[in-house]
């Protein structure tokens, strides 16, 4: 996780947002930088949540200036590439908005200030656009703006607009199937038909909206995963895994919940694509442990399909990643099935001590059991012995780690 005394780091973050979504919302960054989950800002923006401050991930929370002064810079930082500074309001999502409090005491500058105001490309330009089109991009930046807000009823006033000064605009129906979406979802009674036909609004959400669709399509797959859970879908696997509830919950970044419809299916660990979205889902709950002890014993089980989740760009944790990058480019022949039992001896802090993590394969439990041994007992010549007997490159990556570690630095 971002710490918020990494300015490089923040910055190359602050980068690729500008890159992605061409403005820089404090909030997006708050999201990417992993401080703040969706589902509790979705709950701070629906008033479910007091005020936002206690809802941050960064350690110490008193160090509210430290985090004001880091937005700050990005703030400057954005400015200085072109995007000037506009007021986006805290108010609480739905048809009646209402203040919502940041919280975390006196900064300077305010964290409320900070977060009200997101920077994006010149108005001027805006205006340019305004007069050629006759207000359609105006009305379109209100259908968004309700949209994101989860106002309907201002959504669909907009569009009329939108219809009625420009009535063969090419982006009218894709508008009205978004607002139309809840009502016509709710009216088809197969879960999994509502899984389709939702996943093919989700690219005319994203063209339309933006970084704002995922503010949109949230409820959406909320109501479907409670649906799939309320017809036992989280009790058996169905046919189609990517209509378990934890699909849906995880399209709505609602990480708890994924991990406990997961949790609660039966045999769920021998199956890849719920163990892959189980890694991620205690990942960005903030359990890295348990993220790693899935992705590891993974190794074991789905090493092909592992091995190409390790080298994804998307790939969540940069330690993992990193590794995995050392044994690929190591000069001893590895499986990926070793990958687990060289992590423990190259990088131990890796691994979970758990004592039942352990490959079921007899002979891969063997050769990290080995391994275990001889990183509890590294100058023990028996360990060693033993694990040259299962793994001579293994013991090799050992001694080359251990020398490295002892050998003088300039």
């Amino acid at each position: 996780m971002l710490q918020p005394q990494d300015r490089s780091e923040a910055q190359r973050m602050l980068d690729q947002l500008l890159l992605e979504q061409n403005l820089f919302d404090p909030f997006e960054f708050l999201l990417a930088a992993g401080w703040l989950r969706f589902a509790d800002y979705e709950a701070w923006r629906l008033g479910r949540q007091p005020e936002l401050f206690t809802l941050l991930r960064v350690e110490p929370k008193a160090k509210a200036t430290e985090l004001a002064a880091l937005l700050s810079e990005l703030h400057s930082y954005a400015r200085a590439q072109g995007l000037i500074g506009q007021p986006q309001p805290l108010e609480r999502w739905g048809p009646e908005p209402t203040p919502l409090k940041v919280g975390g005491g006196a900064t300077e500058p305010p964290l409320d200030a900070l977060l009200g105001t997101r920077l994006e490309p010149d108005p001027a330009r805006k205006q340019l656009d305004l007069f050629h089109d006759s207000g359609a991009t105006l009305l379109e930046e209100r259908l968004r703006a309700a949209l994101r807000a989860r106002r309907p009823q201002a959504a669909a006033e907009a569009l009329a607009q939108l219809r009625e000064q420009r009535p063969t605009h090419p982006q009218l129906a894709g508008w009205q199937q978004l607002i139309d979406a809840s009502t016509t979802l709710a009216a088809m009674p197969d879960a999994s038909v509502r899984f389709q036909a939702l996943d093919a609004i989700v690219p005319i959400a994203r063209h339309l909206l933006g970084a704002g669709a995922r503010d949109y399509l949230a409820p959406l797959w909320t109501a479907l995963a409670e649906d799939l859970t309320a017809a036992g879908g989280s009790d058996n696997l169905p046919a189609n895994p990517a209509h378990h509830p934890a699909m849906a919950w995880s399209r709505a970044e609602h990480w708890q919940q994924t991990r406990t419809a997961i949790e609660s299916t039966p045999d769920w660990s021998s199956h890849f694509e719920l163990v892959r979205l189980h890694a991620r889902a205690c990942w960005q709950d903030g359990d890295p442990h348990t993220a790693r002890r899935d992705w590891l014993w993974q190794c074991w089980e789905h090493p092909d399909e592992t091995a190409r989740l390790l080298l994804a760009k998307d790939f969540p944790d940069p330690a993992l990643a990193a590794a995995w990058q050392r044994f690929e480019d190591s000069d001893a022949e590895f499986d990926s099935e070793d990958f687990p039992a060289w992590l423990l001896l190259t990088s131990p802090g890796l691994v979970p001590s758990d004592p039942d993590f352990s490959p079921a394969d007899d002979n891969l439990a063997d050769i990290f059991a080995a391994a275990r041994a001889l990183q509890a007992e590294p100058d023990q010549i028996a360990r060693r012995e033993a694990l040259d007997a299962h793994h001579a490159g293994l013991l090799r990556a050992f001694l080359d780690t251990r020398n490295r570690s002892q050998s003088p630095r300039p």
